[in-house]
């Protein structure tokens, strides 16, 4: 089975969400991953770690602290919004390492997210211009093997920013676009359901009308 490694952004296991990213953000990250995981059940596995950097901590001391990161993976994903600093402009972007040894792979798999993230309804515009030295030489690109990687920033999210509204409403639809985009991305062939329990659902529906008339 294909191995994902999902980073929580801003998120240190046993502190308080606040301490790192933009308002609001590590909330929304635990929601997302969490959903995320709920989805990829059965159809890949995830090694999940922290976006945890503290302010002056080297390249090593990170590492250190997260022996997971020395792992062989198919795909490394790195989840975040955008803080309110666009003159109250919205919009999303993804990136990845400048010098990505597998950029070829990696734009391929942002270009899948980019087509189906952007056919969300509703969903803000893009703005490939507004990537920059945290996303290109983002952390956690430094610490890694030669993956494929993809590093998001959903919108603009903080309370009362133009995406927030749309970002917590869409959250579930939003994890299951990472699903997607993984799945046709790495190739994965997906569970078939059995036809036993596809029946038991439609009547479970049907009654679930009847219930409601």
């Amino acid at each position: 089975m294909a191995v994902v490694l999902i980073q929580k952004s801003h998120y240190q296991q046993g502190r308080p969400c606040g301490w790192s990213g933009a308002p609001g953000e590590c909330e929304w990250i635990l929601d997302l991953c969490g959903r995320i995981d709920a989805k990829r059940q059965g159809i890949f596995d995830v090694v999940w770690s922290n976006g945890d950097l503290q302010s002056g901590e080297s390249d090593a001391a990170f590492n250190a602290r997260h022996p997971e990161l020395g792992g062989v993976f198919d795909a490394v994903l790195s989840v975040h919004y955008d803080a309110n600093i666009y003159a109250g402009q919205g919009g999303w972007f993804w990136d990845r390492a400048r010098y990505d040894p597998r950029a070829t792979d990696s734009d391929r798999w942002g270009a899948i997210f980019q087509r189906r993230y952007s056919s969300l309804p509703g969903c803000p515009p893009l703005h490939l211009e507004r990537r920059n030295p945290n996303t290109y030489d983002y952390h956690l690109w430094r610490q890694l093997g030669a993956f494929p990687q993809l590093l998001v920033e959903h919108g603009v999210g903080a309370p009362g920013a133009p995406d927030h509204d749309w970002l917590r409403a869409n959250v579930d639809a939003i994890a299951a676009t990472h699903v997607q985009t993984i799945v046709e991305f790495l190739a994965i062939s997906t569970p078939v359901r059995p036809r036993l329990v596809i029946i038991a659902d439609i009547r479970r529906l049907l009654d679930e009308l009847e219930r409601a008339r």
